[in-house]
This record gives structure tokens, sequence and C-alpha cells, in this order.
């Protein structure tokens, strides 16, 4: 479990604060809001990084806060906070009440108090004692850059390691009360090539989501030479011609190549906002026959996959594209509010500072007939 400093009558993670939590969301009610949503989080964070043959940065860091989320019609307002106390969190309640301006406390509204809580976190409360330590990380990055030295071509190496451990607790006036441990691991390798007055750059990165181990098992011999073929393969290459052409989406990269030009625009935020093409596309034909696209979060170790997503919903596997016709989008609380779309478990945050919004998880194209 992670460490914290508990101060009294003030949320402690590993522990039920049931009574606390809905004390917090009754007070949102009955100053007016229809809706009280309370993310509240605690990160123990560390990333190293190889420069050549020397560590040169070692960078831990710890974080912990709330975000108060208040609804009224269609509107909403956010506050965050890192006083976890009931004065602070209370207080915080107040602000995001003030920012949509409630005067009127006749709320048809009704909150039950919360459901029994789903604990997620069970089975992960080891995962900060099982992941490596910062010596262990730093002697792998420096075997690794090491590795990348394979002619006097190769000019800087460097490599990176970064772990995220966040412990969460999510509670609203709908019953919703989860609370989940998530790990996310990723580590890299960059060379920089030069030969007279030719320059490139060969780059991976590799990630996964809980597997406390999975660093251990990271083959740093054939990331460094996937990276110094594609460094070598670039410093001579020619230059390619500007115009239309047909291209080839090739795995792994194609697959952020539909993430920026297509996944995005599926999202409700964007319809929020008018700035998706596919705002009235449903059940249309947006794509040739042969694209099938899909979001999920459920995929064991995948970077997107999650447990719960930052607003109590378990994740599922969303078809997004059908055959080429548009069957879904990704939707969060707001999406669905505003644009009538269902959630689809999608909602996600930077951290507690920030509201939730629809994001994809792991967004791929269907294996197909090409």
């Amino acid at each position: 479990m992670l460490s914290s400093q508990i101060k009294s009558n003030e949320i402690e993670f590993g522990s039920c604060n049931k009574d606390l939590l809905e004390e917090i969301i009754f007070y949102g009610m009955g100053l007016g809001a229809d809706f009280v949503e309370i993310f509240i989080e605690n990160t123990d964070n560390a990333s190293v990084l190889a420069e050549e043959d020397h560590i040169t940065s070692v960078s831990p860091s710890f974080g912990r806060g709330a975000g108060i989320r208040i609804f009224k019609d269609k509107r909403d307002g956010f506050v965050s906070t890192n006083d976890l106390s009931k004065h602070g969190l209370m207080r915080s309640v107040s602000q995001a009440i003030e920012m949509l301006d409630i005067t009127d406390k006749n709320n048809v509204e009704v909150f039950n108090g919360l459901n029994k809580h789903r604990d997620y976190s069970l089975s992960k409360k080891t995962w900060i004692d099982e992941v490596p330590s910062i010596h262990e990380i730093s002697e792998k990055l420096l075997v690794s850059t090491k590795s990348l030295k394979k002619n006097n071509k190769i000019i800087t190496r460097k490599g990176s390691y970064s772990r995220n451990l966040q412990e969460i607790i999510i509670a609203s006036s709908d019953g919703t009360y989860a609370s989940d441990i998530r790990l996310h691991q990723t580590v890299g390798l960059n060379v920089i090539a030069s030969d007279a007055q030719y320059r490139s750059n060969g780059s991976r990165r590799f990630g996964s989501s809980g597997m406390p181990n999975e660093f251990r098992f990271w083959d740093h011999e054939k990331a460094a030479n996937d990276v110094f073929e594609s460094s070598m393969n670039m410093l001579y290459a020619d230059y390619v011609e500007a115009g239309q052409m047909p291209v080839v989406l090739a795995n792994k990269f194609g697959g952020v190549i539909f993430h920026e030009a297509c996944g995005h625009l599926l999202e409700t935020t964007q319809i929020e906002r008018g700035t998706t093409p596919f705002e009235n596309k449903l059940n249309e034909k947006i794509a040739h026959e042969s694209v099938t696209a899909i979001d999920e979060g459920i995929s064991e170790g995948s970077f997107g996959s999650l447990s719960v997503d930052d607003e109590g919903m378990e994740p599922e596997k969303s078809v997004l594209i059908k055959d080429g016709i548009l069957k879904k989008f990704i939707s969060d609380r707001a999406g669905e509010l505003r644009t009538g779309h269902k959630r689809t478990g999608s909602g996600r945050r930077q951290n507690y500072s920030f509201a939730a919004a629809s994001r994809m998880r792991n967004t791929y194209i269907a294996k197909g007939e090409h």
C-alpha cells in the first residue's frame, strides 16, 4: 500500500471512508447539485535517465489530492484540492457550487447512500514492493545504453524508465463507491547517428499496465538492435517526394496513425466542442468496408487496460466502426449527459486536478482480409 500521513477526520487509503464520503456527497446535494462526484488520488512515481554510460537523473515524486465535480442540469463545475479533510472537501464542494451559481436548493435528485464498496486493489497492494528498485533499474539501463554502442556513427545513447503507481478512491451520488491501485511502467531507448552531413535518430518505447515484474523481462538487447537498425536505415535514406500516393499502415505505428487521425474524433468530448465531422454519422459508412475499429480497456497487461475507469465504471470492449459503419462513440459521464451516447468506461483524467474526459484506451483496427 502507498504510504501517507493521515490526519484526523481525513480520507485514509486502504480504509473504509464510506461515512465521510457520504457526508460530503449529502452536503453537495443539499446545496442543490444534481450530481456529486469525488475522485481521490495518491501517487508514487519514479523516473530514471541514463545518458551514454552514466545515470544522469533520478526523479521520485509523490502526489495526493482530490477532484470534486458537481453537475447541475448539463453544466458542471470542478475544483481540486490537496486538503483531504472533511473541511477541505466540503469547502471544495461549496466552491464548485458557487462556480455554477446554484441558488435553487429544491433538488429533485435523491442520494440513497453509497453502494457496497468495490475494491479492485486487493490483489495489488504488494505491487509497490514488487517493482524493481532504483538500483536495479539503473543497472539495466546502463547495460542497455552500452549495447547501443555498435559503431562510431552512434554519437548519442540514452535509456529511460518511468513508473507511475496510483491509488484511487471514487465515490458519487449515483451510489458508485470503488477503489483501485494502478501501475504503469515504460522503458525506452534512443540514439542519434551521424556521418558527415547525414544525421538520424532511432527510438523505441515499451509500456505495460499492472505486471510489476515486467521490466525484469524486458529484452534490452533486441530493443537495442531494433533502435540501431532503424537509425542506420534512416541515416542514408532518400528524401520522400511530396504528393498523394497509396499508404500502407504497418502494425504498431499504424495504430498511432488511426488514434490521431480518427480515434480522437470518435470521443464525445469532440462532439461537445463541435470539432468532429462524425457527429451526425452514426450508422453511416465512414470507412472502407474492410475496417473494423475497436477501443477496449480489458486486454491484460496492455497499457490502456484498467479495472475501473476514473468515474467508477468497469471498462468494456467498444466496436467503434464495424465493416466501415460507425457504430459507437467513446463516451464518459459528461458525454452521455450532453450528447446522449452511453458511457463506455472511458472516463480518464490526467490526475486528480483534472475532470474526467472521454479518452481512448487500447485502440486498434481488427484483423481483416488485407
